[in-house]
């Protein structure tokens, strides 16, 4: 009897533990979709429906999510808000292929007077990869990618433009990769 009632109680474990998110089941992390030329911020869901904005994405974003974002210019006059902030765990990821240069770009775009001192932050175990970032700003923009905490990921990326540096290495406590 004890032994019936403790298989009981383990098979009751599993299934709870499988069905309720924690293990087993379907347990892959959600992609957010952003898409400068159809999304909508206010409409969309970022899953069924795309956002327009990387800043609306990311707001929404939770460590282990990945935000992927279609071919489009992304800039303050779509509604970017800068620096756009990629939080710990995130995934933004662009064209990675053609470093965001495909036939239609992938391009994150600081421009005019904008006053702003960097264009993205990326945090702690957060990786940003399949951009164009580039600075058409008459301020003093000084870097085009922030670097940060425990191993940020900055890969496959074209950045220029800047006036300071395309990227910055600051205030990162544990390896951090930047590649192609």
């Amino acid at each position: 009897m004890i032994k019936v009632i403790a298989g009981l109680s383990i098979i009751a474990f599993v299934a709870v533990f499988m069905f309720d998110g924690c293990g087993g089941g379907d347990s892959t992390p959600p992609f957010y979709t952003v898409n400068a030329g159809i999304g909508n911020d206010t409409t969309g869901d970022g899953v069924t429906k795309p956002y327009k904005t990387i800043t609306k994405a990311l707001s929404m974003a939770n460590p282990g999510d990945t935000v992927t974002v279609a071919p489009g210019t992304y800039d303050n006059v779509l509604g970017e808000i800068f620096p756009i902030v990629i939080p710990s765990g995130v995934k933004l990821i662009g064209d990675e292929a053609n470093k965001g240069d495909g036939p239609t770009p992938t391009m994150i775009l600081v421009g005019g007077e904008e006053d702003i001192s960097d264009m993205v932050f990326v945090g702690s175990n957060a990786t940003i990869a399949g951009f164009a970032m580039q600075s058409n700003s008459l301020s003093t923009l000084t870097s085009g990618v922030i670097m940060g905490g425990y191993h940020p990921t900055v890969k496959n990326n074209r950045i220029v433009g800047f006036t300071y540096s395309a990227i910055s290495v600051a205030y990162v406590y544990a390896e951090g990769v930047i590649s192609g």
